[in-house]
């Protein structure tokens, strides 16, 4: 378990690890801890960018 003042989370498990993202807190996201992907400021800006630079380049070759 994990504590933060006063709350109280249960520890991801490590079947739940590539569903799982930990890093440096930053503007996108100022989670510390383990959290899902789902919830990640930072891989929704990088699925987000990524799908727009596939769709321009989709678009570049006409397709």
């Amino acid at each position: 378990m994990t504590e933060r003042k006063g709350e109280v989370r249960p520890t991801p498990s490590l079947e739940d690890r590539g569903q799982t993202v930990v890093h440096k807190g930053t503007r996108d996201c100022p989670i510390l801890e383990p959290h899902s992907r789902q919830s990640c400021g930072i891989v929704q800006a990088r699925e987000r960018r990524q799908a727009e630079a596939d769709a321009a380049e989709r678009a570049r070759r006409g397709g």
